[in-house]
């Protein structure tokens, strides 16, 4: 991709500005004629969960999880009558539910 002008005198800038731009635009063309690549979701980013599956890992009841979601406490979306529950958001009521449970001997709760 070179270009010769055809002046014998040096390029002026206004000279090698164009020359610069028709060289963008030739590349830019290129980009153009090549496919773009399919965009790949992130890891469990569209991975949804069942109240059952949520509370096999959890261990708590599937009609729990089912009334958190009902509740506002995870999460979720409602598709026709049953919850669905984004992976990520499993893992962030984990940790908040960790976080919230803290024994201190001695003390009753």
């Amino acid at each position: 991709m070179s270009f010769a002008l055809e002046s014998p005198v040096d390029p002026t800038p206004l000279h090698r500005a164009a020359l610069a731009l028709s060289q963008l635009a030739e590349a830019l063309r290129d980009l153009a004629d090549q496919p773009a690549p399919a965009p790949q979701p992130a890891p469990d980013a569209t991975r949804m969960l069942s109240p059952a599956a949520v509370a096999a890992m959890t261990g708590d009841s599937p009609r729990a999880i089912s009334e958190w979601c009902q509740q506002g406490r995870i999460r979720a979306e409602k598709h026709g009558r049953r919850w669905r529950i984004p992976a990520a958001e499993v893992e962030r009521f984990r940790a908040r539910s960790r976080a919230r449970v803290v024994a201190v001997p001695g003390r009753r709760p």
